[in-house]
This record gives C-alpha cells, sequence and structure tokens, in this order.
C-alpha cells in the first residue's frame, strides 16, 4: 500500500452495522481497554 492509496470510506450508517455485526471477545476488550488505560 502506497501514501496515494486511501482506505476504503464508510458511511456512519455502515461503520455502526459492520460494529454491530463483529462480535469482540471480553479477553480482547479487556487488552485493549488496559493498554488504552496504561499508555
Amino acid at each position: 500500500m502506497s501514501f496515494s492509496d486511501k482506505p476504503p470510506e464508510y458511511s456512519r450508517e455502515q461503520w455502526q452495522n459492520r460494529l454491530e455485526s463483529m462480535h469482540v471477545q471480553r479477553s480482547d476488550m479487556n487488552k485493549l481497554i488496559m493498554n488504552y488505560l496504561v499508555t
């Protein structure tokens, strides 16, 4: 991927639908939160 390549853009509705359809495991969420709090 070069710097001129843009990532795909999603509308707010598309993004929310995508988030709702994904399942995040509790352990992954805990790691994410701890990483946020520590850094």
